[in-house]
């Protein structure tokens, strides 16, 4: 699983880069060929080509970075590293309200 560290494979890493492309795409952030590099390096305080191999599913970002872009894209950090559980991120504050 992505949280073994380096003992990871191709797959989990190709799976991995689909589902950030999917979430960026869903977040009309710069489009692969146009930025999406650059744009995603400038967001989280990391070179575009650090960038680059999360989304070209080269590396995995270290864990604390996968909670931050799930977390600035709202979306399930769960879902972000394994495919699991919901794509969006349960939010409190929209839940509805008990009786007061």
């Amino acid at each position: 699983t992505l949280i073994r560290g380096n003992m990871t494979t191709k797959t989990e890493l190709i799976d991995f880069s689909n589902r950030l492309n999917y979430a960026l795409d869903l977040a009309d952030f710069p489009r692969k060929g146009n930025g999406r590099h650059s744009a995603l390096g400038d967001l989280f305080s990391v070179s575009s080509k650090g960038a680059r191999r999360w989304v070209e599913a080269e590396a995995f970002p270290d864990i604390s970075r996968i909670i931050e872009i799930a977390e600035k894209f709202n979306i399930n950090v769960e879902w972000l590293m394994t495919g699991n559980g919901e794509i969006q991120q349960q939010r409190l504050d929209v839940l509805p309200k008990g009786p007061s």
